[in-house]
């Protein structure tokens, strides 16, 4: 008899202690959850409910939990250091960017550098248009273009890049050695489809560029010639140019649609035809400086 009421008592000790041990998970918003807690990360607790422990496991973040008291009496806050550091963090950012002179900025160490700095690639977009009101190319000639360009990959590597433009090409040859008169001015057309390539990427606030590009341009070519009596005349030809060129650009991204650029573009001709005849090879340039959307 008395080893079942020993029994009966251990079994009610047993029994009362289980009640006891659990855990209490204070949230935020002022509920109690009663739990066994079975794991704390960095930013979540999991835990079982204390009702259903044989039950699935539940994960709560730490910013929805002010502290978590244990079946020993024991406790963690959480309230303090889910905002803390966030303040502190941020406050020690302004602090210090209020201290860093432009030139640290642009060629500093790095961690407060402008040509470091990146913005999140889920704010910029992909696409580029671009028209450029100021060109020039070989012989001081004077243009514009517009352009279109496509981020081709996730970290903004490689772009395609598609510029047309016209120039316009201003004649101060007129000499009265000469027996007829010239045009005043006439035009010139170019496509240069090529690539960009942006070796830290197109996400951020300054990037340079570099890449080739086909450079492919026809129109009017101004020639003079004589006659047997020695007598010069002006005459417009069609000419048509293919060559190769290298692009080099420094690229500005003040906002996450707004953009400007430099641009300066050097290559050689292979194919250079004035009136379907070989005139040989000639030099290419371009300067251009560019403001865009960026979408």
């Amino acid at each position: 008899m008395q080893i079942i009421q020993i029994s009966l008592s251990i079994v009610a000790l047993l029994i009362g202690t289980t009640s006891f041990a659990q855990d209490k998970i204070y949230k935020v918003a002022g509920d109690v959850i009663d739990a066994k807690v079975k794991k704390i990360e960095e930013k979540t607790i999991t835990y079982k409910r204390f009702d259903n422990p044989d039950g699935p496991e539940y994960v709560i973040s730490k910013d929805e939990v002010t502290k978590i008291q244990y079946q020993n009496g024991s406790q963690e806050n959480y309230s303090t250091i889910a905002t803390k550091p966030k303040a502190d963090n941020t406050n020690t950012i302004i602090v210090e960017r209020k201290r860093t002179s432009l030139g640290s900025l642009l060629i500093g160490d790095g961690s407060s550098n402008i040509l470091n700095e990146e913005i999140p690639h889920h704010k910029l977009g992909r696409n580029i248009i671009a028209i450029a009101p100021i060109l020039l190319t070989e012989n001081g000639n004077v243009g514009t273009c517009i352009s279109y360009e496509r981020l081709l990959d996730a970290d903004g590597t490689f772009d395609l890049y598609l510029p047309v433009g016209i120039t316009f090409i201003n004649n101060n040859n007129n000499s009265s050695n000469y027996v007829n008169t010239a045009p005043d001015h006439y035009t010139s057309y170019y496509f240069s489809p090529g690539l960009k390539i942006y070796p830290r990427g197109n996400y951020g606030k300054v990037r340079y560029a570099l890449g080739p590009s086909i450079d492919i341009s026809g129109g009017k070519k101004l020639e003079t010639s004589t006659d047997n009596q020695g007598n010069y005349y002006y005459s417009l030809k069609d000419q048509f140019v293919m060559g190769v060129m290298m692009n080099n650009s420094f690229n500005l991204f003040p906002t996450t649609h707004v953009y400007i650029g430099i641009e300066f573009n050097f290559g050689f001709s292979y194919i250079n035809q004035v009136a379907g005849s070989n005139a040989g090879t000639q030099g290419l340039v371009q300067f251009a400086l560019k403001m865009g959307y960026r979408y």
